[in-house]
């Protein structure tokens, strides 16, 4: 394998895959690209700031070790924003620098819909006695966001299109209003956040992320179950959302009494 290689970021994907869940996977490796790869850099680009952020104070060493295992040799990896691919970010993984935040990297976040997997939509979601009421309620909570079930909390076993739902109904939102701002994200990618938040003693960016969204998402929420810190922190946001007449929507496949 060469830095050369067309599929390089390809090759490192599959190798990262290996190393953290699938759900992990899926959340913040997936939406990255490859903007352009020389002897001396790689350059991914990805949705937003958000994404940025996360990869590099979660995911540093496993890229780095990736990159430089195809690489076999020293490669700076930098991140850029996708929708703005012209500039650099100040963060690089392999010499980072302190982040410098400016109105318009948090404009790029927070009119990202870019967790929203478009391959989802009501048109492939098999409807059955099972699930109707729950099909139509997502429809209407789409067509008619912060008006009806809200909040809406969907309930269901594991495997029975949950998650579907969800996305279905952020693709239908975001065509109905492009500059409405969603967010979609498990409960656990919330409490990683969270955490790495308190980490840093970061809270008011954190805040900042999801209190000004239209639109939230919150996919198996029985995973806050027994965590009393990001249940409290959660309860704010849902307060903060909720009060303001924005719309969230949950899914859960444990009764909320559970």
């Amino acid at each position: 394998v060469t830095i050369s290689d067309h599929d390089f970021w390809e090759k490192c994907l599959a190798k990262i895959k290996k190393e953290i869940s699938d759900e992990n996977y899926s959340t913040w490796f997936i939406p990255t690209r490859l903007h352009s790869i020389t002897k001396d850099e790689l350059i991914l680009t990805v949705p937003n700031t958000f994404y940025k952020d996360c990869l590099l104070q979660n995911y540093r060493e496993i890229i780095t070790s990736a990159v430089t295992f195809f690489a076999e040799s020293s490669v700076e990896i930098t991140l850029q924003i996708e929708a703005n691919p012209s500039d650099p970010l100040q963060n690089k993984i392999m010499s980072p620098s302190p982040q410098h935040s400016d109105s318009n990297q948090e404009k790029t976040f927070i009119t990202a819909n870019n967790t929203i997997n478009p391959k989802y939509n009501f048109e492939n979601f098999i409807v059955g006695s099972s699930n109707q009421f729950a099909h139509a309620a997502a429809l209407s909570v789409a067509n008619n966001p912060k008006v009806t079930y809200n909040p809406l909390f969907v309930y269901g076993g594991v495997g029975l299109g949950k998650t579907h739902l969800l996305h279905a109904m952020g693709n239908v939102i975001i065509k109905n209003d492009p500059r409405i701002r969603v967010r979609y994200l498990s409960a656990e990618s919330f409490t990683v956040d969270l955490i790495e938040s308190l980490k840093r003693d970061d809270m008011r960016n954190f805040r900042g992320r999801y209190r000004p969204l239209d639109v939230l998402f919150v996919d198996d929420i029985q995973f806050l179950a027994g965590k009393e810190r990001t249940q409290e922190e959660f309860f704010y946001t849902f307060n903060a959302l909720y009060e303001s007449h924005k719309q969230v929507i949950l899914s859960s496949d444990s009764y909320p009494k559970d």
